[in-house]
C-alpha cells in the first residue's frame, strides 16, 4: 500500500471523529473521551507524516511552499485540540472550538490531499510510496505510545533543517 492511501484513510477517521464529536452533546460524558481518541489518533498521525512525508519531501528541495503550509497548518490543529481538551468544561467555548478545530482539519486534508499529495505522486515512485508508508506506519505507532512533551519536542525537531534536528536528536553529524 502506497502512503497516499494511508493518509486519506487516516484523513476520513478523523472527519467522522469530528462529526461525532461535533454531534455529541457539549454536556455529555463521553465528549472527552472522545477528544482524548481524537488526540490520541492525531497527533501520532501528523508527527510521522512530518518525519517520513514532509521532511523526504524538504530534503528533495520539492514542494517547499505545500510543505510549509502544512506544518503550519498541523501546528493550528494541535493548538485548537489542546485548547479544546482544556475547555472542554466550557460548554458554549467546547463547541466553538470544536467547529474551528473541524474547519482548520477539514482545509487541511483538502490542500494536503489537492497540493502535498500532487507534489509527492511526481516524486516518488510507487516502491518508493510503499516504503515511505511502511515508514510512516510504524513511527506513528511509536509516536502513539509519546507523551505531549516528546511529540512536541519531535515537531520542533521536524521543522528543523536535517543537519540541526539530528543534533537536536541526540545523533551524531555524519561527516
Amino acid at each position: 500500500m502506497q502512503i497516499f492511501e494511508t493518509l486519506k484513510a487516516d484523513h476520513e477517521n478523523f472527519k467522522k471523529l469530528m462529526e461525532q464529536l461535533l454531534a455529541t452533546p457539549p454536556d455529555d460524558n463521553s465528549r472527552t473521551d472522545l477528544i482524548t481518541q481524537i488526540r490520541n489518533e492525531l497527533i501520532p498521525h501528523v508527527r510521522a507524516e512530518e518525519a517520513v512525508l514532509y521532511n523526504t519531501m524538504r530534503s528533495m528541495d520539492v514542494g517547499e511552499d505545500a510543505v510549509r503550509d502544512s506544518y503550519r497548518e498541523h501546528m493550528e490543529i494541535e493548538a485548537l485540540l489542546r485548547t479544546l481538551r482544556e475547555k472542554d468544561t466550557l460548554i458554549h467555548e467546547a463547541q466553538k472550538t470544536a467547529e474551528n478545530l473541524k474547519g482548520v482539519l477539514l482545509h487541511h486534508i483538502e490542500e494536503e490531499e489537492g497540493k502535498v499529495f500532487a507534489i509527492a505522486q511526481k516524486i516518488f515512485t510507487p516502491e518508493e510510496s510503499e516504503m515511505l508508508n511502511h515508514a510512516f506506519v510504524e513511527l506513528k505507532h511509536r509516536v502513539g505510545e509519546e507523551s505531549d512533551l516528546k511529540t512536541t519536542l519531535e515537531y520542533i525537531a521536524n521543522l528543523m533543517p536535517p543537519r540541526f534536528s539530528n543534533i537536536f536528536r541526540g545523533k551524531k553529524q555524519s561527516a
